[in-house]
């Protein structure tokens, strides 16, 4: 059955990213969206997430 990989637990950036670089994370361009986001919009979401990851790791 195509479902049975199926996984609704939330992962962090790392753990996607570790999927990709294995070839577990298949990217098929056609179905994202076209470049909708500005730079600014782009460099907010990636400095929210190395923010959050510091907090994470402050915290351990």
């Amino acid at each position: 059955m195509a479902n049975e990989n199926l996984d609704i637990d939330s992962k962090t950036a790392e753990e996607l990213y570790e999927w990709y670089l294995d070839d577990k994370l298949i990217i098929n361009r056609r179905y994202q969206r076209k470049l909708v986001w500005s730079l600014e919009e782009k460099t907010a979401l990636i400095s929210s997430m190395t923010q959050q990851s510091t907090r994470v790791n402050d915290i351990s």
